[in-house]
């Protein structure tokens, strides 16, 4: 089944209808062969097909949650109850899809797309089958003919640029996103291709400014390593050096509707979770609340779903019974490191730091490599004004992978306490790579310069921090620190 769609090519509309009939005219006869329908003489007639029954799970009894199979075999029913309803294989398809069963979805979407073939959600979701099998010419096929059916929704035009990226056809692939943003103009994924395209072309300049631009409106280490190889390129050694410091250069997943709704239909506990993750991420407390008790009646100790609604209650401003579940978690499993982590972040909530750092300690003892609970300790040591032990702490969690900007400018101030100046100095400049409106970290920077008896560095950079920041109350003391320093109450409005 997975041989079913053929490869063509060209882009002008001649090809696009000959490459949409042929995969029609493929799958139609290929459920004539008993893959999916038999009786292909009218085959946009309903009344004329005489459908061949949707695949089973046919897999092994313990594969599967008996949930899962209880779900599929509702909408088996349905599907057999209205053998020529679409929308029926087309859900059964995304069942299928959502809970990783491959081979069953590519079937169904293909007895869907028999029964409506100008019904793009089954080509996207065939496509997206195609790409996660390495199949990217026939995912590219696929794609197209949702492009021709679609041609205002944004994530099919990105994706047909990813594929071509993939391809290497960078001509076709930079056409392929500047459409995407000829839908919506701020469209990461499209900025993020195009900054990909250009690098790829040996535009790195280009490549940077892309960046650069979503960078006003998009967070996401991926950025950052993109950046850095464009600044690496450029000559800027040191700014490429601390943005790819740490940072792995894996895509995030851009927002794509039609492929959220098939991960919905997942059952499993984890898609389950995924959906809730989901959920709490967009701010739909409510419906995350719902769905996670919902998973907690199937699963009543599952110590993932019981975290979850603990930070969904504290979210909502529910604080005790946030931390009633945390300790109803402990109970459970009391070797669980991100419960602990959970606890510290409410202790520390409550200003109850030492059991707050307690907390954190036992999450690290647990799982050494638990980035955020490195990163709570330090934070927690700070405020018990131990700058040494936080720095450790601090470090250790920007090593594995913490990206938070704030907590680095608290990091640059503890290097600064125990007089790391040139490490110091770095992490300010980090920050301000990733975020140059940061007046605080202007302030960092020159109070580190300042320090070092560098008076013009500093002035130097606090003029900068008042052109990127006008209003940050940092800047002020800084200036007063070095107009002192100077022996004047100079007047800066009239420059260096």
């Amino acid at each position: 089944m997975w041989d079913i769609l053929v490869t063509t090519s060209g882009c002008d509309l001649y090809d696009r209808i000959q490459m949409r009939l042929t995969l029609v005219i493929t799958t139609c006869l290929c459920m004539a062969m008993g893959m999916g329908w038999t009786g292909c003489d009218s085959p946009t007639t309903e009344s004329t097909l005489t459908l061949q029954p949707p695949p089973e799970p046919d897999v092994d009894a313990g594969r599967l949650h008996p949930r899962i199979l209880t779900v599929i075999e509702v909408a088996i029913d349905a599907v057999n109850d209205t053998p020529g309803d679409h929308s029926a294989r087309l859900e059964l398809a995304q069942l299928y899809h959502g809970n990783e069963l491959p081979r069953q979805a590519a079937v169904t979407y293909r007895q869907a797309i028999a029964l409506d073939h100008d019904a793009p959600r089954a080509w996207y979701g065939l496509s997206l089958l195609l790409e996660s099998n390495g199949r990217i010419n026939e995912a590219i096929d696929a794609i197209g003919t949702v492009i021709d059916m679609a041609p205002e929704y944004a994530p099919a035009t990105w994706r047909h640029g990813y594929l071509l990226l993939d391809l290497g056809q960078f001509d076709e692939a930079k056409r392929a996103f500047e459409r995407t943003l000829r839908i919506e103009p701020r469209n990461a994924a499209a900025i993020v291709g195009l900054s990909r395209t250009a690098l790829a072309t040996g535009r790195p300049a280009l490549a940077a400014e892309h960046i650069e631009t979503v960078r006003g409106y998009a967070n996401s280490p991926y950025l950052d390593f993109l950046l850095g190889q464009a600044y690496r390129r450029l000559g800027r050694v040191d700014d490429a050096a601390l943005l790819l410091a740490n940072v792995q250069g894996v895509a995030p997943d851009f927002e794509d509707p039609w492929e959220l709704e098939i991960l919905d239909r997942g059952e499993s506990t984890q898609a389950r979770i995924n959906r809730i993750d989901r959920l709490i991420d967009s701010a739909e407390l409510l419906e995350s609340m719902n769905a996670t008790r919902a998973a907690l009646k199937d699963e009543p100790d599952h110590m993932v779903l019981l975290n979850r609604l603990s930070h969904i209650q504290n979210a909502m401003g529910n604080h005790k019974a946030s931390l009633r579940t945390l300790k109803r978690a402990l109970r459970v499993d009391e070797h669980y490191a991100p419960t602990h982590l959970g606890l510290s972040y409410r202790y520390h909530a409550g200003d109850e730091i030492a059991k707050a750092r307690a907390h954190a300690g036992r999450a690290i003892a647990i799982n050494p490599n638990l980035a955020r609970a490195h990163l709570q300790l330090g934070l927690m040591l700070i405020l018990e004004n131990d700058p040494h032990a936080a720095v450790e702490s601090l470090g250790r969690a920007f090593a594995l992978g913490v990206q938070d900007v704030p907590s680095r400018h608290q990091y640059a101030h503890a290097l600064t306490r125990i007089g790391r100046f040139d490490d110091a100095t770095r992490q300010y400049r980090l920050v301000l790579l990733l975020n140059r409106n940061d007046g605080r970290s202007w302030a960092g920077l020159a109070d580190v310069q300042l320090l070092l008896n560098k008076v013009d560095e500093a002035r130097e950079s606090l003029l900068m921090g008042l052109a990127c920041a006008p209003d940050s109350p940092h800047l002020k003391s800084i200036a007063d620190a070095i107009d002192k320093r100077l022996g004047t109450a100079s007047n800066r409005a009239s420059g260096p």
